[in-house]
């Protein structure tokens, strides 16, 4: 339906509906020093009204106040488990299965502790080294926005709220992508690590490597190749010896 369509059909107030119907999800009501959550509940409260005014059952209202309207943090972690503990009661108040959902499909209320951004050079070391073994076009822009981050949280726990990050969103937006893949990047150099840590092991106690793809009918086979390599093993470490 085209725009001038609508206009035609709608009324001015049923435009001003619809526009709040399609925007709700995206309202975000943020508590920068939230405490255990007083203003995180209340907010859910307010939002409830405006979301079951506006056509949305209560069950479908709860998930996206949830995942998408209420954000909140706090220099305290334990504050921080008040509120997320106060915003799951508020979710299971109105959707009495709430809770019991959060086994199949959880969805986490968007409430934070800051942390101090910790060691920097440890950090730059372990980046440079996934850049190494996979090069990419964002390295520098990625680290030097990944320093500005951890120069403006370095002290997050004494400053709070009142931190200001100097980032463009689209700088934001490429770090995050970054660190994705560098993640997966990682999981992968992780395994291959593991796996030649495994193989050389394997070597050291004298199991074939083919010993993972056996059953018992290979038994025989099996023993046969490890005593072979045990005998090589020890002959070659008496040679090493003279």
């Amino acid at each position: 339906t085209s725009r001038k369509e609508m206009t035609r059909v709608l009324k001015p107030f049923d435009l001003q509906a619809l526009y709040i119907f399609l925007c709700i999800k995206v309202a975000l009501v943020t508590d920068p020093c939230m405490g255990s959550g007083h203003i995180l509940v209340y907010m859910f409260d307010v939002l409830m009204q405006i979301y079951l005014v506006y056509g949305y059952t209560t069950n479908e209202a709860v998930e996206s106040i949830v995942r998408n309207n209420l954000w909140g943090m706090d220099i305290d972690d334990r504050a921080a488990q008040l509120a997320y503990f106060a915003v799951m009661m508020k979710a299971q108040q109105y959707d009495h299965r709430w809770l019991a959902k959060q086994k199949r499909h959880p969805v986490q209320p968007n409430v934070f502790a800051l942390q101090d951004s910790g060691d920097w050079p440890t950090f730059e070391r372990q980046m440079r080294q996934v850049f190494t073994h996979y090069p990419s076009l964002m390295e520098e822009a990625s680290i030097k926005t990944a320093k500005t981050l951890f120069e403006t949280f370095a002290d997050a726990k004494e400053y709070g709220s009142i931190i200001q990050p100097e980032i463009s969103l689209e700088e934001m937006t490429m770090l995050e992508n970054t660190l994705d893949e560098m993640a997966q990047k990682a999981d992968r150099m992780d395994f291959v690590a593991q796996a030649d840590d495994l193989q050389e092991n394997l070597a050291e106690n004298c199991v074939p490597e083919e010993f993972m793809g056996m059953d018992i009918s290979n038994y025989q086979v099996f023993l046969d190749k490890r005593r072979r390599m045990m005998a090589q093993y020890i002959r070659e470490y008496y040679e090493s010896l003279v």
